[in-house]
């Protein structure tokens, strides 16, 4: 996530700034991010204290204590050992960045970028990581102590030996994660998804850990309630603020009305590991549904609404998704080869560590979502919407990118070998190298709302 500022420049000089908007508390996981982009963003090669922001930087030991870098772009970095405590790195992006031994106490953390990276016998106790993404990243031997990762993705996240005491996991997305031999006293657990946890049983201090609407790792949902359940609020704390339609979180946020969990849709019933191969789902809702694991080859979905539905590890092969809504959708370590996901709205979404070969993205609006170490290798991304996109470690190979909007989208990292990048769209955009292409001050041409 990146540049959201520039969205909030084009809002507050546009007349249409009194338009539909909608007012959080400091108890919605998004009211950090959302006061977060109306601040500045850090400039790429910014010196501080001799490390240079920018990715693929080296920067063992180095000190970022207490300082302001929000938006800094860190992938592929080496920030081993350094001390980070209460940084400020919101909307940023660490992915693939080697940071072991780092001291992030008391980091903030939210909307941050962080998949497949090594985080390894680092320090991220009373971190603020709500909204972040940590797909595939290594936290073995991490202290996650008090730290809140509400309604984050941490999907495929190695936790073994890791300290989540008192931590916060509302909303969170913990699928298929390695807990072996983690300790999650009083840990907060509400509305999470554990489906396909590994190493469940040597997990430590399950007893006094709250659960309530979690689904478990066998895919069961434990200490069903209609109930609120227990709930912090953002720190620090703060009055309400009014989110507009401009904020790429407007749409997170709109009032949907989510599916029951077990509830049956066509002979397809709305929970992990579900068998709906070949049902034909099209034009149905499936708001914050739940299929992670599923089997959904050959399902038609077009024209469904998917919204804030999880779809990780689920085996997906020749789906159609046409004209889906799927904003805030996830998809982290499924299998889409074949799959046609033409014209269908996608903002938000998380696509790591995913297969999509020979998909079909064909005029698809991907603005703002993570895309970081998915395989597009032949996919069909003809005039499909990448803007603002992370997409760090992502494979292109013989990919059709013909006419595609890559305007502020960061690609360090990924394979263009035999691209068709013929008409695409650089603005701003940082290039596997880590170059930026086309840099433009300002709004880029078509920058995405």
């Amino acid at each position: 996530m990146k540049k959201l500022n520039l969205l909030f420049l084009l809002a507050t000089t546009s007349t249409a700034f009194a338009a539909t908007h909608i007012t959080i508390t400091d108890f919605s996981s998004y009211y950090l991010v959302s006061k977060a982009v109306l601040g500045t963003q850090i400039m790429s090669g910014t010196k501080i204290n001799g490390c240079i922001i920018k990715s693929h930087t080296q920067c063992p030991n180095a000190n970022l204590k207490g300082h302001d870098i929000q938006g800094a772009f860190l992938a592929y970095a080496n920030l081993e050992s350094a001390d980070m405590q209460k940084v400020n790195i919101m909307l940023g992006d660490i992915s693939y960045t080697y940071a072991s031994n780092v001291n992030l106490r008391g980091a903030h953390l939210s909307g941050i970028g962080a998949n497949n990276a090594n985080l390894s016998n680092s320090n991220l106790s009373y971190a603020q990581a709500l909204t972040s993404s940590f797909g595939g990243s290594n936290l073995s031997n991490a202290k996650l102590r008090n730290a809140n990762f509400n309604d984050a993705s941490l999907t495929g996240v190695n936790l073994k030996n890791a300290d989540l005491r008192r931590a916060h996991f509302n909303g969170t997305n913990l699928s298929g994660a390695n807990l072996e031999n983690t300790r999650i006293d009083k840990a907060n657990f509400s509305n999470a998804n554990l489906s396909g946890v590994q190493n469940w049983k040597t997990v430590r201090g399950i007893n006094s850990a709250i659960f309530c609407n979690t689904i478990m790792p066998n895919g069961k949902l434990k200490n069903k309630t209609r109930k609120q359940c227990p709930l912090i609020s953002s720190s620090p704390k703060g009055k309400p603020i009014k989110v507009s339609r401009y904020n790429p979180f407007y749409v997170l946020l709109k009032k949907k009305s989510p599916v029951t969990f077990g509830e049956t849709i066509k002979n397809c019933s709305m929970q992990p590991y579900s068998n709906c191969a070949s049902k034909n789902l099209s034009g149905q809702s499936l708001v914050d549904a739940t299929l992670s694991y599923s089997n959904l080859q050959s399902i038609n979905l077009s024209n469904a609404d998917l919204q804030m539905t999880s779809l990780d590890h689920a085996k997906a092969k020749y789906a159609n998704f046409e004209k889906a809504k799927m904003s805030g959708t996830s998809m982290a370590y499924g299998d889409f080869e074949n799959t046609n996901f033409m014209k269908a709205t996608m903002h938000l979404s998380s696509l790591v560590n995913a297969n999509y070969t020979n998909a079909n993205f064909t005029k698809a609006n991907l603005a703002f979502s993570n895309l970081n170490g998915a395989n597009f290798t032949n996919a069909n991304l003809t005039k499909t919407n990448l803007a603002s996109t992370d997409i760090n470690g992502t494979n292109f190979t013989n990919a059709n990118m013909q006419g595609a909007n890559l305007s502020d989208a960061d690609f360090t990292g990924s394979d263009f070998t035999n691209a068709n990048l013929k008409d695409a769209t650089f603005c701003n955009t940082i290039m596997p190298n880590g170059i930026v292409k086309n840099p433009h001050k300002g709004l880029c041409p078509d920058q995405p709302e």
